[in-house]
């Protein structure tokens, strides 16, 4: 089974990524770091055209190992086990779609799209990363991080 690049075309030179999440992290780094200067129906439409992107991209790599004709049982668990990945992803494309175009405010939208972002990359924010003062018996309301991120856009 012959590996296919993956990749964006930025400013008429091809960028190579590895997988479709790095496509998918690499093209909403693009929407975050413009969405300081975007309306939020911008950040929408965006939103929604990278998904369809992905979607796009997920239908044509599935097309491709529809073609493989794999002999042996090593092969042919690999090509199922991508071609269910592929299908999780379009779900998580159409959720993402759906949801986006259902947020009403500029910050919530962020912040689900931060965490799209970070879950796509393995990762995700610091649950419970707060900062205190056991003297003053103080409370914290908000995650720290999360606070940060969403004053720096």
């Amino acid at each position: 089974m012959k590996e296919e690049p993956f990749g964006l075309i930025l400013n008429d030179k091809f960028v190579p990524l590895k997988s479709i999440p790095d496509i998918i992290s690499s093209s909403f780094d693009i929407i975050l770091l413009r969405s300081k200067y975007a309306s939020l129906d911008a950040i929408k439409s965006n939103i929604e055209e990278n998904s369809q992107m992905v979607i796009e991209l997920c239908n044509l790599r599935y097309d491709e190992l529809m073609k493989v004709k794999a002999q042996d049982t090593a092969t042919k668990k690999a090509v199922t086990a991508e071609k269910s990945a592929l299908s999780r992803m379009k779900k998580k494309m159409l959720s993402l779609s759906e949801v986006s175009q259902s947020k009403s405010n500029r910050e919530s939208l962020l912040s689900m799209l931060y965490d799209f972002k970070l879950s796509m990359e393995g990762v995700g924010l610091l649950r419970g990363f707060q900062y205190t003062h056991k003297v003053h018996k103080d409370k914290p309301r908000h995650n720290a991080e999360r606070t940060s991120i969403l004053k720096a856009q």
